[in-house]
This record gives C-alpha cells, structure tokens and sequence, in this order.
C-alpha cells in the first residue's frame, strides 16, 4: 500500500516498528513529544533531556532517538506532500498507530501546517549536517602463498552536527577499493537526483 506522507511510495519499515514503539505512550505523552518534536524542527534545536522527561521510562534513550526520529519524518514528510490532516489521520490509522495517538499528533501538524511549510521552503530540512570530510588513501602490502599484493584502502572521517543529541560527533571507516566503487556509484547516483529535482 501506497502513502501520500511517504511520497505516494510503500511505508520503509522503521517507521512501521516506530509507530508501534510510539503506540505505547499515551496519548497525551505522545501530543507532549510531538510538541517537542514539532518546536526542534522549527527552531533547528531539540532538548533531548526534555523529551525524555515527557516519555519518562517508558522509552530507553535509543528508542526516544528513533521515535523523535520517526515524528520528525512523519511531520516533515506529510508537509511536503502537502497531506492534509484528515489523509494524514487516516494513513497513519491504517499503519496501526491508535486513532487517539493520530489525532493527537495530526493536531500538532494542523496547528503548525503553515510554519512548517515555510520552514521547508527556507530551508533543507536535515537531521545532520556535514561540518568535514577527509579522506586518506594507503597502499596495503599482503602476502598470499604465490605472491605478494598491493591493495588500495580508502580511510574516510565525517565530522557531523547530530541536531538529535545537539553535539559534534566523529565517523571513522575504511574501504576496499570495490566498497568504495559501489559509495562512489551511489553518491553520483543521489547528485543525479537532487540536480532533477531541482529544476522541477
């Protein structure tokens, strides 16, 4: 099945197990979080601490993460579509997600519809934003029972602002040259889309 706050495309299934972690607030900590959620989008700040006062110890702290996750796609997403909130109501009904629980959260949608849409139209909605790359490439000698190899390893460090957790944070890993291939591939391939989407 088909959903318009998921770009007319299947709902990816993160969202699914998220809507049933979320189902296990009550409504009333689910509008609280939403509230939340719907005030770091707009201001481009989040107070995780806060969040998990609403949520108490219901949630660990990797599961508010990927709830706060979820609602800042739902609400951003049905914004761009331009879902209204009675087709946002019923689709997230039908994903599982409690009437009360949708009714809640679509209110917190309606009530900022038109300062969200400004927000997207301002600016890129993200979750992260790239600070610095670098990028190393070392020549690994090995030995095998015939012959000696050299082989390419590409090192690579993101420096990135998590808006979740409001803090810089450090991504380190290597690759093969094939891995680094099929990277390559898919950034050119993501390039290629955003230059589409952009001249519509």
């Amino acid at each position: 099945m088909r959903f318009r706050f998921c770009g007319g495309e299947d709902c990816a299934d993160w969202i699914l197990a998220e809507i049933f972690t979320l189902s296990k607030l009550s409504s009333v900590k689910l509008k609280l979080l939403c509230q939340q959620v719907m005030q770091a989008i707009l201001t481009d700040n989040l107070n995780l601490s806060e969040a998990q006062k609403v949520v108490g110890d219901k949630f660990e702290s990797s599961d508010l993460k990927a709830s706060i996750r979820a609602l800042q796609y739902i609400l951003t997403m049905s914004a761009k579509h331009s879902v209204d909130g009675q087709s946002l109501l019923n689709e997230l009904t039908q994903l599982g997600l409690p009437k009360e629980h949708a009714n809640a959260l679509v209110k917190i949608y309606d009530e900022n519809f038109e300062k969200l849409i400004d927000k997207l139209r301002s600016s890129v909605m993200r979750l992260t934003k790239m600070n610095d790359i670098q990028w190393n490439l070392f020549d690994i000698q090995t030995t095998n029972n015939l012959h000696d190899m050299h082989l390419p390893v590409v090192t690579m460090n993101l420096n990135y602002d998590d808006n979740i957790e409001n803090k810089s944070k450090l991504i380190s890993f290597s690759m093969n040259a094939e891995q680094f291939a099929v990277l390559l591939a898919d950034l050119q391939a993501a390039r290629d889309l955003i230059k589409t989407y952009s001249k519509s």
